[in-house]
């Protein structure tokens, strides 16, 4: 799997088991994780999608990538490192008041 089409990212989205991060309730937001919620092929190509089309924004002062795929949902990535990343988490856009695009 590579180079995910919007659909075809909404799709790989839709396979799994998304976790609501309870922690951070002022921030309301799901996450998958690469080897237990999310099998690694996908989760690369999820990855590697957000890093090709995702727009620089700002959360706390940390740039971030975001991803609009269209299905109502920004994505994210917590790393630039493929290598490292192990969760990539989900946002309604309606919650997009929670970062700065730049």
């Amino acid at each position: 799997m590579s180079d995910l089409t919007n659909d075809e990212f909404i799709i790989a989205s839709q396979s799994f088991k998304w976790t609501y991060a309870k922690t951070m309730p002022q921030c309301p937001h799901e996450y998958i994780v690469r080897g237990k919620t999310a099998d690694d092929e996908t989760y690369f190509a999820m990855f590697r999608a957000i890093e090709a089309r995702g727009v620089w924004g700002k959360w706390n002062n940390t740039p971030r990538q975001y991803l609009h795929p269209g299905d109502g949902y920004y994505y994210w990535k917590m790393t630039d490192d493929i290598k490292e990343g192990v969760i990539i988490n989900r946002a309604t856009e309606d919650s997009a008041a929670n970062y700065e695009l730049r």
